[in-house]
């Protein structure tokens, strides 16, 4: 046992969005403890949990705006062969993957 008492695996700490303001629409939520990232998008009372054999001593929240989506059919990159570049257009920009 740890030293709230949880086996290991059980969580170690609960993390809940109590709530926010002026974050941007659809915004996503990252906490990071040691090396467990969870990720999600901004949801009130939203809950995360962390297991391990002790509370991590920081946490790490990140608070991120999409500014661009694309999805990409990897099996049919694959069936064409070869280097295959794919643009992805955002708000503010674009970047170019180079999918082999």
């Amino acid at each position: 046992p740890n030293r709230r008492g949880a086996r290991f695996g059980d969580p170690v700490m609960d993390v809940t969005v109590a709530g926010a303001q002026g974050l941007p629409e659809k915004a996503y939520l990252s906490l990071r403890a040691g090396d467990v990232r969870k990720q999600t998008q901004y949801r009130p009372g939203e809950c995360f949990s962390f297991d391990g054999k002790q509370p991590p001593r920081q946490l790490v929240v990140d608070v991120f705006e999409k500014v661009g989506s694309a999805q990409v059919s990897v099996s049919d990159l694959a069936a064409q062969g070869g280097s295959n570049l794919v643009q992805l257009q955002g708000r503010d920009g674009s970047i170019v993957l180079d999918m082999q």
